[in-house]
């Protein structure tokens, strides 16, 4: 399991998973479990047909303005991945979701500057 984004309030997460139950679309999908008023975690809801496909769907994060979604799809067993963007919205279980922001090693902010050339 890979947490792949929190929300400001803690509690509510999304997992990279792969699951054979609770309507997995096959390979590994994004999930998105919240908590409960005890603060226990819930069974965690697949977030469809959006962001998930019958390949590996994995490494999802939001952009820096919490609009988008992004990660990586490729065929079922396979690590050969294209990237693929969503719009938050466009994705029901994630409207009312507030990304606490992305890990700083995976996506860049754009105003960020500097001094070294990207590697090819």
């Amino acid at each position: 399991m890979h947490r792949t984004g929190l929300t400001k309030d803690g509690k509510s997460l999304i997992i990279t998973r792969t699951r054979t139950d609770l309507g997995s679309r096959g390979g590994h999908d994004e999930w998105i479990s919240h908590q409960n008023a005890k603060g226990e975690w819930q069974e965690p809801l697949n977030l469809g047909d959006a962001v998930n496909t019958g390949g590996e769907d994995m490494c999802w994060t939001f952009t820096p303005d919490g609009k988008k979604f992004t990660g990586s799809w490729g065929p079922h067993g396979t690590y050969d991945m294209d990237i693929r963007w969503v719009n938050k919205d466009d994705v029901p279980l994630l409207k009312d979701f507030e990304p606490i922001g992305p890990p700083p090693n995976l996506l860049i902010n754009s105003k960020a500057k500097t001094d070294k050339p990207l590697r090819q």
